[in-house]
């Protein structure tokens, strides 16, 4: 039950918060003028930039509490360690379901000598180290079992 509340969360929280702090951090170093707002001039979020400082607090805040409560009696570095463990693991998960979705997707429709091989075997060289490192030392620290406290 843990698990199926702990991915959502995993997946969802961490790319609301960077999305939230790119565009806050866009917002702050943009030039004055409505032409230079997000995508181009298309999404002009503010003409004023003092909300956008407090937006990057309020998201550096919110990272460290949520570490802060994972860590609990650890403490708040090994709760963030945990937490970004726990995301590389939720999103290399995810990109291997994309990898593999994309890989079926183009074996079927393209020939086999049209597929951009060394793309694909990069891209599986990063992703599932960093897929079996996360699970391997979310493992090896989990709050259960021979390495409880």
């Amino acid at each position: 039950m843990r698990l199926i509340r702990e991915a959502p969360l995993d997946l969802v929280a961490p790319a609301l918060a960077a999305g939230l702090l790119f565009l806050a951090v866009q917002e702050v170093v943009r030039r004055p003028g409505l032409n230079t707002a997000m995508l181009g001039g298309l999404v002009p979020v503010t003409m004023h930039k003092s909300p956008w400082p407090a937006g990057i607090i309020a998201v550096l805040v919110a990272w460290w509490l949520g570490a802060r409560a994972i860590g609990g009696a650890r403490g708040t570095l090994w709760g963030a360690w945990r937490w970004l463990l726990r995301v590389g693991l939720w999103w290399g998960a995810v990109a291997l379901v994309l990898f593999i979705g994309v890989a079926v997707s183009g074996a079927l429709t393209h020939h086999w000598s049209d597929l951009d091989w060394g793309f694909a075997l990069a891209y599986l060289t990063v992703v599932i180290p960093i897929v079996l490192t996360c699970g391997t030392l979310l493992q090896h620290d989990a709050p259960f079992g021979p390495h409880s406290d």
